[in-house]
């Protein structure tokens, strides 16, 4: 179930929309028509009138980004382009008396809102987004406890646990007594004790993932206080990577921006000075002039030149005293850049992690110590990109992920980095400024301890479930045992027989799960031999429907291989194995269809030959589609809950092995929820061995 599924969410009933979406239509044409140049506006405008014919979410989003265009526009320009100044709360504060914001739709209403009722609702909004998920994944009882457990005294009458998830029915009425601090803390509480419980039910990863989920939502709908407001309910840790980039570009802009203006007005008073100077020394070369044309009155005009020679001097020494405070002030503001930029230089060697930043012209202007103790080098090794492109060319292209965040302005992950030994994970962040790249920030850090604790739970989960075999053979060995040669000494106590049978069967499914277990082990250790060899995949589907139709017909669905009329070639495999493959797959398919049935289809393609198993099952949605053949997760829809009666979860992920093994790949064709799936895999033709 995907969080954003939820409708009460960021949504509103359907039989409102038509007046919702109105209402906020009157809200951007009242906007549009505050732009005397209309032709400025026009992309924005025409993006507006297109996305009437969007759905209701693609519409929301186009409507809140035409508004934040338009409001971003006419807060910048002066009257002639716009009708009337404004700035970006003075503008909000005017549509809110001239339209009732109550009436658009939430997303939208959110922009208009007091900055602490704005605050309540995002909050809300996120809180009831993972209390449901709660509900649906995990269970009330779990979303109670996490609430109860919440120390704020308020939470008791603000906080409500529904069958549904989350309700805030008295936050409302309490905003006029409740401060931004408090209501922040209680949030930030509540986020920290549902998002806990999710950790401790399910996994770090599926809390980060349902954060995450949110947080994209946000980010894709709004402006960025609003995102900002989120950022600062979450808990410590929570989206850390995106409070890092956001406090780093709060910063930095406003350092760059507060001494950008510095410098601009100082340098326009200089000139100004300066010119006024120019001009002062202009007037005194020609009173000079004047007076030597003028000789024959010199008598006359002595009094008056030598007057007017001291007001000159007197001002040109208050323009020098001027044009000296000037240039003060212009050093005290040099040396306050470079204090904040020995404080950051600073804050950098302190990380634990190696930090690399450049500049415009690929030169390195910071790197930490950390970054050559990590690298094995000596200080000063590096100076520009390609230095260090050289120094771990063996290991990485660094230059390729460098180049390729600089053009696409996007991050560049690279993990599992190999280096003299140890193991290495970087990260390539453009500084962008404008919609310019002006450099690159690298950070890396060394993960082989991680990486080496994961190898040892693959050795010790291999070697449990080898030792685990043994033991599970005898048993299964006695119980028939008991079960064929002990018949009459049952009759006895017949009650036992049951047990016996139980306990046998139950041997069978957990000796078939220890061979899961070591078959993946094997396959991850390149330790599997396979018996290559031609044979007919016709034939081998053909077994697999007869060896599997009763179990079909038990559920009352149907099991048919339509065998196409084109002959196709042998395939070139380990015949056990892609049987092995195909069973797990159509054992799947009967497992988790109700109606209808499962078709099988063979095809040939470029040198393979491709099996398509399609069912009308349950069907899993596309936000669970990315957690296919992986570990211990099966085929179902709710993917993040294990049939641990039914599977160990590791039949997808065995088969991915094995067929990749055997030069084929495995996919999911298509699949939509409540309509069925395909998954379909390819083998080389025989004759194309290579």
């Amino acid at each position: 179930m995907s969080l954003f599924q939820i409708h009460h969410l960021f949504s509103t009933q359907k039989s409102n929309q038509g007046n919702l979406t109105t209402a906020a239509d009157k809200v951007i044409e009242y906007v549009i028509n505050l732009v005397n140049r209309e032709d400025l506006i026009e992309d924005l405008v025409k993006r507006y009138e297109a996305s009437k014919t969007l759905g209701r979410d693609e519409q929301t989003v186009v409507y809140i980004a035409t508004y934040i265009g338009l409001e971003a526009f006419i807060i910048r320009n002066k009257p002639l382009i716009v009708k009337q100044e404004f700035t970006k709360e003075g503008l909000r504060e005017e549509i809110r008396k001239q339209f009732d914001v109550h009436a658009l739709i939430p997303e939208f209403r959110l922009l208009f809102l007091p900055e602490k009722e704005q605050s309540a609702l995002i909050f809300e909004q996120g809180a009831s987004a993972i209390g449901g998920y709660i509900v649906s994944n995990i269970g009330i009882p779990h979303l109670r406890s996490a609430v109860a457990s919440m120390k704020n005294a308020k939470a008791v009458d603000l906080i409500h646990v529904t069958e549904t998830g989350l309700h805030f029915d008295g936050l409302e009425v309490s905003l006029q007594q409740i401060s931004p601090e408090d209501l922040t803390g209680l949030f930030h509480e509540l986020y920290q004790v549902l998002l806990a419980e999710i950790e401790r039910s399910l996994s770090i990863r599926v809390s980060e993932k349902v954060v995450t989920d949110i947080f994209d939502k946000i980010r894709r709908t709004y402006d960025y206080d609003i995102i900002a407001k989120f950022l600062d309910v979450l808990p410590e840790g929570v989206l850390e990577n995106e409070r890092i980039r956001r406090l780093g570009r709060d910063e930095l802009e406003s350092k760059i921006q507060s001494r950008t203006r510095e410098l601009d007005e100082a340098k326009k008073q200089l000139e100004q000075k300066l010119e006024l100077i120019r001009q002062q020394n202009n007037e005194l070369a020609q009173a000079k002039q004047a007076l030597t044309k003028s000789l024959e009155e010199a008598h006359r005009l002595e009094e008056e030149i030598k007057k007017e020679k001291e007001q000159v001097e007197q001002k040109v020494k208050e323009r020098t005293v001027e044009l000296n405070d000037a240039m003060t002030s212009l050093q005290i503001s040099y040396q306050q850049i470079e204090n904040e930029k020995a404080r950051l230089l600073a804050s950098i060697n302190n990380l634990s992690l190696g930090f690399v930043m450049t500049d415009t012209d690929d030169k390195i202007i910071a790197i930490n110590n950390i970054s050559y103790q990590i690298l094995k080098a000596q200080e000063g090794t590096f100076t520009n990109i390609q230095q260090m492109h050289e120094y771990l060319k063996e290991s990485i292209n660094i230059d390729e992920y460098y180049q390729k965040c600089k053009t696409e302005k996007a991050v560049q992950k690279v993990a599992d980095i190999t280096f003299r030994n140890i193991f290495l994970r970087f990260f390539f962040t453009p500084v962008i400024i404008n919609n310019n790249c002006i450099g690159v920030v690298i950070i890396f850090e060394d993960i082989s301890e991680a990486k080496l604790l994961e190898r040892s739970k693959d050795e010790f989960f291999a070697v449990a479930s080898h030792e685990l075999r043994t033991p599970l053979t005898a048993i299964r060995g006695f119980t028939s045992l008991i079960l064929d040669n002990f018949g009459e000494q049952l009759k006895v106590n017949p009650q036992l027989v049951p047990m016996i049978t139980n306990v046998h069967s139950s041997s069978i499914r957990l000796i078939k799960i220890v061979n899961n277990f070591l078959d993946a082990s094997k396959l991850e250790q390149g330790k599997i031999i396979f018996n290559l060899e031609n044979f007919s995949f016709t034939e081998l589907v053909k077994s697999v429907v007869m060896e599997l139709d009763p179990l079909s017909k038990e559920k009352h669905i149907y099991l048919k291989f339509e065998n196409s009329e084109e002959a196709m070639p042998d395939v070139y495999a380990d015949l056990e194995r892609v049987k092995q493959i195909v069973i797990n797959l159509v054992g799947n398919a009967i497992k988790f269809t109700e109606k209808g049935g499962i078709t099988i289809r063979l095809e040939k393609v470029p040198d393979f030959v491709k099996i398509y198993i399609e069912d009308t099952g349950l069907g899993i949605s596309e936000e669970y589609r990315q957690l296919l053949f992986k570990k211990f997760q099966q085929a179902g829809e709710r993917i993040l809950t294990r049939d641990a009666a039914t599977g160990s979860g590791m039949g997808l992920y065995i088969s991915k092995l094995l067929i990749e093994a055997m030069n084929g790949k495995i996919v999911v064709e298509k699949t939509k929820l409540g309509e069925g799936s395909t998954f379909a895999f390819t083998l080389p033709i025989a004759n194309n061995k290579s």
